[in-house]
């Protein structure tokens, strides 16, 4: 399962996505490349790619909602460097 639904305090339901990792690096691409960032690295790739870095990522991970894991909505979501 790639995320689903998770259940609220009061019961109501919030769409959620599986989480693997968050952690802190600089962007190396785009107009943004050197800047510091938050990267979010999801659960369940299909493609398999051989020159993939991150098998652990294929089944590995924590259904999180985006209240959970955004550093707008959560600033300590992503505290130290990995």
């Amino acid at each position: 399962m790639l995320g689903g639904v998770l259940e609220g305090v009061r019961g109501e339901t919030t769409p959620a996505m599986r989480v693997n990792e968050i952690f802190h690096s600089i962007q190396g691409e785009s107009t943004h490349a050197g800047r510091p960032c938050v990267f979010v690295r999801l659960t369940g790739c299909k493609l398999r790619c051989k020159w993939c870095d991150t098998a652990y990522a294929f089944h590995e991970g924590m259904d999180m909602t985006m209240t959970r894991w955004s550093p707008r909505s959560n600033p300590t979501a992503a505290t130290s460097w990995n």
